[in-house]
């Protein structure tokens, strides 16, 4: 849900709407939703901190590497 939600752009207050709850209710009555600020304070930075980690280590492989850092 998490990829979902980031890679379509979907706002988190849709996360907090009593219709996404109703929706997700439908879809499996024993799931309870995650709060938005679960999402935007956990999951999301998890994951913003997972692939950072990751593109570094994928850029540390490279060689003949220019990084320009913006100020």
């Amino acid at each position: 849900m998490l990829q979902h939600l980031c890679v379509q752009g979907l706002v988190l207050n849709v996360v907090r709407s009593p219709e996404w709850k109703e929706l997700m209710g439908l879809l499996n009555n024993t799931y309870h939703p995650t709060s938005a600020d679960t999402f935007s304070d956990k999951h999301i930075l998890h994951k913003v901190i997972f692939d950072h980690e990751k593109q570094i280590e994928r850029l540390c492989t490279i060689k003949n590497l220019s990084l320009v850092k913006n100020q």
